[in-house]
């Protein structure tokens, strides 16, 4: 009766049953054990209290000898370096005395002993350790000598007091270890009590549990083996076979857990076996899917990276010279052809600002630039930089502008440039033989420009045409190869012209050529006969009074470039290398105009302008000139106090408008002409006349390494023939890396200068090559005035060391030569 009774109720109430006995039984001999760990708990406490207030008197002791050690090797040496743990242990000794004392404040004896050995250290210090270093340092200063320091120490009076420290803490930590044998006994007595408790509360209720156990679990073994079968081949993943077994249980047509979990547990397995096939497809999807995101936002990313650091600084030296040529010479053909690479340079940065400007312009964030201009702005730059490449391959460039000379359209013009540039350069890149044509015209009444771009190249496969505007992508994976780009000019036409409310659209076959027409609208008015328009680029002279400019700039390409923009108007230059400098440049002297660049060392541009507004309280014009394309970056700079933001490279229409904006604020021109002084900006490594250097920034002389040497000729002549061959060799091999622009040999160069003179202790040319090993490091060469400067004391220093080999050389009695 009470078997059926219990099969019939719950599997709680049967877990109930089966454990109140037990259970009840465990409680018991819990609370017994609890009671006998509470005890070995609260001894283990003070053995943990014990063993910390040891490791802290051993502290004190090795704080002790750290003292002594370090007194006495500075009196041995002189060496002020050996004090370094004389003053660290000295710093913290009351510290530690303090904190031990309070730990062991229940133990009056052991604080006594600790008072005792803090009276010791104090009469140590006063008689020996304060007493016997500063009569070492009197040797030092002449004022005394070694012997009588000698004979100071050898009167053993620290040694003695140390001895008694060393005893009193050895004294305590064996206190200490007694009391932690007592409180371990005591805590071994209570585990022991707790182990019989435990072990026979233990076989006593095991005893009664496994009884009621094994009665239950065979009342229930039996319903619940098929489904422990089933578990077993689920965990192994063969869902379609615990379909099967979980059909055959008879515990499916019973009415308690078991019986339910059983349905439920087959109704699952029966979904699995159907989801899990859906999974692995989907899986596969997601997998493709997300290595086609991953893949695609790397390429992104690096492109991105590599247009910004690979191509700007070079690109800024390219304009910045072409425009310095373009002011110097006379020849119209010479003109001409600076033009073109004015022209092409300055759309090639409009491209690269708007591939840097990419992840803004997906986010809808890249704001257009309105403002009125002539389409002849447009169409002469694209074609002049196109024209070049469709020569080289024998094809036609026609052009039909049909936009009226008088009409100004408003919008942004540089956009359009690139649009229209991209769509022009792809047509051209992809024809071989026929010609491109270049339609633009004005739908006046509709208020829409259309531009037309048809060639007779390759052409585009009917399938290709949805995916040529995805960025990153091309018609055909052999088109990089074969014509070059990166896939990216197509989607960034697409992009601006939907920026722009605009469409385009794409009629192409293979091998027939290809027509893309894009329509925008666009607001446009017509100029008066009588207005002239700028030209793209002015080469007037805004003032004809010399400005005094402050050039902030650390990288010495462009600070040639500036420097010789500047100095061809006849302004009068002077060079700061980062913000640090320029500060203190303007505590001393007055400028008319400041060009401040913003990365740099030690004190970037915005730093530097908010200490010249803030700090120094100057109010002279600035002008940030970066190499930053991103909005943020000219936010801060004008927060900082900027007056204007221009960027690189230092274009001439841009740099009059800032001029002629802020004329107020400069000199007032004056009548007489001015005279442009023209000056070479080319330094060339080189090496000096060793009678022109300063044979004062010599420091071999005076090293220690050399100096301790000296009592053995010998080997003081081969340690300078090794080294004066070193210094020798590595000049050579500064100039030859630096002229073939090695880098990876030149980095090794100055790591090995930077090594030999650390070992020779020779501080200011270690630093010198470590400064230049730094910037080598970020795949630059270094700044060619301090490598000449690098290079004049290397000579001067190996000069001084064939002069010393001359000195001793005599005094070999054997040595020949």
């Amino acid at each position: 009766m009470f078997a059926s009774w219990f099969d019939d109720i719950s599997l709680q109430w049967k877990l109930l049953v089966s454990f109140f006995t037990p259970i009840a039984l465990m409680v018991l001999v819990s609370f017994s054990v609890h009671q006998n760990t509470q005890s070995i708990v609260e001894d283990n406490h003070w053995v943990v209290h014990t063993h910390k207030a040891i490791a802290r008197a051993q502290e004190l002791l090795n704080l002790a000898i750290d003292m002594e050690t370090g007194q006495r090797g500075y009196l041995i040496t002189g060496d002020p370096v050996f004090l370094e743990p004389y003053d660290l242990a000295l710093d913290v000794w009351n510290q530690k005395i303090s904190t031990l004392s309070d730990q062991v404040s229940d133990n009056p004896p052991q604080v006594e002993r600790l008072k005792r050995i803090d009276d010791l250290h104090e009469a140590w210090l006063a008689e020996a350790g304060e007493k016997e270093i500063a009569q070492r340092s009197l040797v030092g200063n002449g004022n005394t000598t070694m012997q009588n320091v000698i004979d100071l120490t050898q009167k053993q009076t620290g040694k003695k007091i140390i001895d008694e420290i060393r005893s009193e803490i050895a004294m305590f930590i064996e206190i200490e270890q007694k009391l932690i044998q007592v409180r371990v006994e005591k805590s071994d007595n209570s585990a022991s009590q707790t182990t019989y408790v435990l072990f026979l509360g233990t076989l006593f209720s095991t005893f009664i549990s496994l009884l009621v156990v094994a009665w239950s679990s065979n009342r229930i073994n039996k319903r619940i083996h098929l489904l422990l079968n089933a578990a077993n081949q689920l965990s192994a993943g063969h869902l379609k076979q615990v379909a099967s077994t979980l059909e055959r249980n008879p515990s499916m047509n019973g009415k308690d857990e078991v019986a339910q979990l059983t349905h439920s547990f087959h109704k699952m397995a029966t979904n699995l076996v159907r989801s899990n096939s859906q999974m692995e497809a989907s899986n596969q999807e997601l997998i493709a899917e997300r290595k086609k995101a991953e893949a695609a936002a790397k390429a992104k990313s690096e492109f991105l990276s590599t247009m910004s650091h690979e191509i700007r600084t070079p690109m800024n030296g390219v304009l910045g010279i072409s425009q310095i040529i373009a002011s110097q010479t006379k020849e119209p053909s010479t003109k001409d052809n600076i033009n073109v690479i004015l022209d092409s340079g300055q759309h090639l940065m409009t491209i690269l600002n708007d591939i840097l400007d990419f992840s803004k312009v997906e986010e809808n964030k890249l704001e257009l630039d309105i403002a009125p201009f002539n389409f002849e702005q447009v169409i002469k730059p694209v074609c002049s930089a196109i024209k070049p490449m469709a020569d080289e391959k024998s094809i036609r460039l026609i052009v039909e502008n049909e936009v009226p000379n008088n009409i100004d359209i408003v919008g942004d013009c540089a956009r359009l440039r690139q649009i229209l540039f991209n769509l022009g350069g792809n047509a051209t890149k992809f024809t071989n033989d026929g010609h491109v044509l270049i339609q633009a015209e004005l739908n006046q009444p509709m208020n829409e420009l259309l531009l037309t771009v048809t060639d007779t190249g390759v052409g585009i496969p009917q399938d290709k045409h949805q995916h040529i505007f995805n960025s990153f992508e091309q018609a055909d994976a052999s088109t990089t190869r074969k014509f070059g780009g990166t896939g990216l000019g197509l989607a960034i036409v697409k992009k601006l012209v939907e920026l722009m409310e605009g469409k385009i659209t794409l009629n192409s076959a293979v091998g027939l050529g290809t027509k893309f027409k894009v329509s925008l609208p666009i607001m446009w008015q017509e100029r008066q006969a009588t207005d002239i328009h700028p030209n793209l680029l002015s080469t007037a002279e805004p003032f004809n009074t010399p400005l005094n400019v402050l050039l902030v700039e650390d990288n010495r390409i462009n600070a040639i470039v500036a420097k010789g923009f500047c100095e061809n108007l006849g302004y009068h230059v002077e060079l700061a290398e980062n913000g640090r400098i320029a500060t203190e440049y303007l505590k001393t002297a007055k400028y008319d105009l400041i060009l401040m660049d913003n990365h740099m060392p030690e004190m970037n541009g915005i730093e530097a302008t908010q200490f010249i507004r803030q700090q120094l309280g100057l109010e002279t014009l600035i002008f940030a000139y970066t190499a930053d394309v991103f909005r943020e970056a000219h936010d801060s700079f004008i927060e900082a106090g900027a007056d204007h933001v221009l960027t690189k490279p230092l274009q001439q229409e841009s740099f009059f408008d800032a001029l002629q904006q802020f004329s107020s604020r400069l000199p007032k021109p004056a009548n007489s002409d001015k005279t442009i002084d023209l000056t070479s900006n080319v330094i060339e490594l080189h090496r000096e006349p060793i009678e022109k250097l300063s044979l004062t920034e010599e420091e071999i002389s005076q090293s220690e390494v050399i100096q301790s040497f000296k009592e053995n000729h010998h080997e003081l002549i081969i340690l300078l023939e090794s080294t004066s061959r070193e210094l020798e060799e590595s000049i050579d091999q500064l100039i030859e890396y630096y002229m073939q622009h090695n880098i990876k040999s030149l980095k090794q160069t100055l790591h090995s200068i930077k090594g030999m003179s650390l070992n020779l202790g020779l501080k200011m040319l270690s630093h010198q090559a470590l400064t230049l090993e730094k910037q080598v490091r970020h795949q630059q060469l270094p700044d060619i005035e301090q490598l000449q400067k690098l290079i004049n004391r290397i000579l001067v220093n190996e000069h001084q060391a064939q002069r010393m080999m001359m000195a001793y050389a005599p005094q070999l009695p054997n040595r020949t030569g």
